[in-house]
């Protein structure tokens, strides 16, 4: 499941993040959304079956798909985006999550989205504003003086 949302309005936050150039808004918007994604992650890892192995403890947040994880993503072209993802590193998270012929699914991270993924949007509209001022401080960037 792939869910992408647009913030608007926030142009000025737009315009301090160009300024800090590529990699650090990147990093910026990373560290946003690692951020923003650990309630899901946390519910994603109670709610996963307990079985043998280790598919709670394989539920992870980070910006890069492994190769079970690479076929369902889509790739962005846009220069500023950043992707972030949440989920088992086991391919038997996948069997799980939708079942098989011969299994029942049990969605785990369907309900841990569920029940907070309108909180992930709250943390990033929180957390936005003041990681920027903190990368702009580390960075020696302001665009804030003279307002």
């Amino acid at each position: 499941m792939e869910v992408r949302f647009r913030l608007e309005g926030v142009k000025e936050l737009a315009t301090r993040l160009d300024a800090l150039g590529a990699r650090l808004g990147r990093n910026t918007l990373r560290r946003v959304g690692r951020k923003a994604l650990v309630p899901v992650r946390d519910a994603a890892r109670r709610f996963a079956p307990k079985d043998d192995g280790d598919l709670a403890r394989s539920i992870i947040i980070s910006s890069t798909l492994n190769r079970y994880q690479f076929g369902q993503a889509r790739r962005t072209k846009e220069r500023a985006a950043v992707s972030m993802y949440v989920g088992p590193t086991s391919p038997i998270g996948i069997l799980q999550e939708f079942g098989t012929a011969h299994h029942p699914a049990t969605p785990f991270m369907r309900r841990a989205w569920d029940q907070h993924g309108r909180e992930v949007l709250e943390i990033v509209i929180r957390e936005l504003r003041p990681e920027i001022e903190r990368t702009e401080r580390r960075a020696g960037v302001s665009l804030t003086e003279g307002r």
